[in-house]
């Protein structure tokens, strides 16, 4: 049996590298989402933490799960939808689709 470990509300923390290195024991990894939108960390904090899980996404194809969460999903509908938190100025930084 496979042993599955969840990730949330990271907004823009790297603190999920900690955890997935403190769980070697874990098989599958599943973020659940809000990647974006912090009230302490700057705009390419938050960008390049998001790189870094995409990239630990194509590194662990069948072991990571990424789900989006309500504040990703504010960057895929610009304009019509906003979060809390949501920064206007990271619109075309963070329109999914246009992270790498």
């Amino acid at each position: 049996m496979k042993k599955v470990g969840t990730i949330s509300d990271l907004h823009g923390r790297g603190i999920w590298k900690k955890f997935v290195k403190d769980n070697p024991q874990i098989d599958i990894w599943v973020f659940i989402g809000d990647y974006t939108d912090s009230y302490d960390l700057t705009n390419e904090e938050i960008y390049l933490n998001l790189v870094e899980i995409i990239e630990f996404k194509k590194a662990n194809p069948e072991n990571v799960i990424l789900l989006w969460g309500n504040h990703d999903i504010a960057y895929r509908f610009l304009p019509q939808y906003r979060c809390e938190g949501f920064r206007a100025d990271m619109g075309n930084m963070l329109e999914i689709g246009n992270v790498k």
